[in-house]
């Protein structure tokens, strides 16, 4: 993440932060924290291929899920 938020602020451009991100609220630090703007969970997802939508179910999200995951038990 330091190498995402270096790249930002010397080219000014949007990044994307990687990398042992594995918790739903280390990825909401980065975002909140503005470190990045975006992060990418890819080994969260290889490991739990839902856990992002378990992740959007925090109390403080209300996520909105696509029709046909909407009668699943997330």
């Amino acid at each position: 993440m330091p190498f995402a938020e270096a790249v930002k602020h010397a080219a000014g451009i949007a990044t994307g932060a990687v990398g042992l991100i594995t918790e739903p609220g280390h990825a909401a630090e980065i975002l909140a924290n503005n470190h990045a703007e975006l992060v990418l969970v890819a080994r969260a997802s290889l490991a739990d291929r839902i856990s992002s939508l378990r992740a959007a179910k925090a109390p403080r999200l209300k996520p909105e899920f696509p029709p046909q995951y909407q009668r699943a038990s997330l």
